[in-house]
């Protein structure tokens, strides 16, 4: 079956121009997409500078808890499929491993690994 639009095969071939306003198209349309997962870091950057003063004190905020564990590397599906007991024991590890070794930068460390797994989520 022959598509009349292609003659050639050179009716195949992306134009230099075409290629970079898609590319463009993508990178706009990402950076749309990235908003709320932004300011959900800010918010989140904001509650631990408030109410803590160290990783200890992270796992005695209920509101972030999901966030955290997101930080910790757990995507949004695979938390699904996670008990609460499961999710404690990820945070309470995640806290002695990575965040406590990060000393007096545990707010930025837990803010990029946020970021990071939200990057995932967004096909990065």
């Amino acid at each position: 079956m022959n598509n009349p639009q292609v003659s050639a095969a050179e009716s195949l071939v992306t134009t230099p121009e075409a290629r970079r306003s898609g590319f463009l198209e993508y990178a706009l349309r990402r950076n749309k997409e990235a908003v709320p997962f932004i300011d959900k870091a800010k918010a989140l950057k904001a509650i631990l500078q408030t109410h803590t003063q160290s990783p200890d004190d992270i796992l005695g905020i209920e509101k972030i808890k999901e966030s955290l564990i997101e930080a910790a590397g757990v995507s949004v599906k695979a938390k699904a499929h996670l008990s609460k007991e499961d999710k404690d024991g990820l945070l309470k590890e995640f806290i002695d491993k990575v965040l406590k070794p990060s000393g007096k930068a545990y707010i930025e460390e837990v803010v990029y690994r946020y970021l990071l797994t939200s990057g995932d989520a967004l096909g990065v």
